[in-house]
């Protein structure tokens, strides 16, 4: 691995400004380009594009990030990109990218993919893919895939398969299968059924069940159910429940509910809470709010919220925030943003030149390329 002082990045990207194709030029245009670090081994080789002349150029691990011509520099854990038809060169953890007929390679731990037609090749942990005709071939854990017609060939611990009256005979670990009043008894690991009015009794580690009117007892680890005035008592892991006007009460490590003027008490790791002017007292790690034009003090570690023209300051792990023209102020690992910015805005683009790595420090270099358009 090429490594280099900051000053020796700066010529490296200055030689690579001559040799790259200029942009059209006009009096009201400024260009300028910024040399950032961030304290990660990582080294990401290749252009990162995002969108529609957006950038997501980050070297932590959870940096997701929806916009429109905006920029996202991160330092954080996630991510996430959504681009059509772009190129995502990843060493990161966490980064799912959503494209149409792109290509994504990665190397990290999760990276779900949907494509139309398109062909994906992960080394990582989590990989899903929904794909018509198309074609998966993994090496991963986590693998889900839903196809009309297509192959599957997995070599991983996770492939659940949707299908109609079909079968899925699988050598990994996860195997959901949706039906319509049947009962499935597994011992593997995830088996998903969504069934109306039936009853799932599982043994193994994932079981998620959406019933309507339905009772779920469950003993393993992650039991996310939905019902509509339902009550869902767990003693697992992961247990969201989606109600109107009801009452959940856990023990568990995540259990997200979207209630309307409902109320939550959790004494557990994982309590989003998804309210309109509804109040959200957590002592968890994940407390998500949305909210319109409110504001969302946490010290928790995920503390997601959608505002429009709101303010977000949070301390904890995890703040996701989706602003319409909004002001994001973060200390925490995991900051996505969803802004819209006009075409002529902000034109950004995000290059690593070679790979870029300080010997001592162990800080990974990054450039941001600016051209605004008044």
């Amino acid at each position: 691995m090429q490594c280099l002082q900051s000053h020796q990045a700066e010529q490296i990207w200055q030689t690579y400004q001559l040799s790259k194709s200029t942009p059209k030029e006009s009096s009201n245009c400024r260009e300028e380009y910024v040399i950032t670090s961030a304290g990660s081994p990582l080294v990401d080789n290749g252009e990162l594009g995002g969108g529609c002349g957006g950038v997501s150029g980050d070297a932590g691990v959870v940096q997701p990030q929806r916009s429109t011509g905006g920029v996202s520099g991160y330092a954080g854990v996630v991510q996430l990109q959504r681009s059509t038809g772009g190129v995502s060169a990843y060493a990161g953890v966490v980064r799912p990218q959503r494209s149409t007929g792109g290509v994504s390679a990665f190397a990290g731990v999760v990276q779900p993919q949907r494509s139309t037609g398109g062909v994906s090749a992960f080394a990582g942990v989590v990989q899903p893919q929904r794909s018509t005709g198309g074609v998966s071939a993994y090496a991963g854990v986590v693998r889900p895939q839903r196809s009309t017609g297509g192959v599957s060939a997995y070599a991983g611990v996770l492939q659940p398969q949707g299908s109609t009256g079909g079968v899925s005979g699988d050598a990994g670990m996860v195997q959901p299968q949706r039906s319509t009043g049947g009962v499935s008894g597994d011992a593997g690991v995830v088996q998903l059924q969504r069934s109306t009015g039936g009853v799932s009794a599982y043994a193994g580690v994932v079981r998620p069940q959406r019933s309507t009117g339905g009772v779920s007892a469950f003993a393993g680890v992650v039991q996310p159910q939905r019902s509509t005035g339902g009550v869902s008592a767990f003693v697992g892991v992961v247990q969201p429940q989606r109600s109107t006007g009801g009452v959940s009460a856990y023990a568990g490590v995540v259990r997200p509910q979207r209630s309307t003027g409902g109320v939550s008490a959790y004494a557990g790791v994982l309590q989003p809470q998804g309210s309109t002017g509804g109040v959200s007292g957590d002592a968890g790690m994940v407390q998500p709010q949305r909210s319109t034009g409110g504001v969302s003090g946490d010290a928790g570690v995920v503390q997601p919220q959608r505002s429009t023209g709101g303010v977000s300051a949070y301390a904890g792990v995890v703040q996701p925030q989706r602003s319409t023209g909004g002001v994001s102020a973060y200390a925490g690992v995991v900051q996505p943003q969803r802004s819209t910015v006009e075409e002529c805005g902000v034109h950004t683009m995000q290059k690593t030149v070679g790979s870029m790595q300080e010997c001592v420090e162990n800080v990974f270099y990054f450039f941001i390329y600016l051209r605004s358009c008044t």
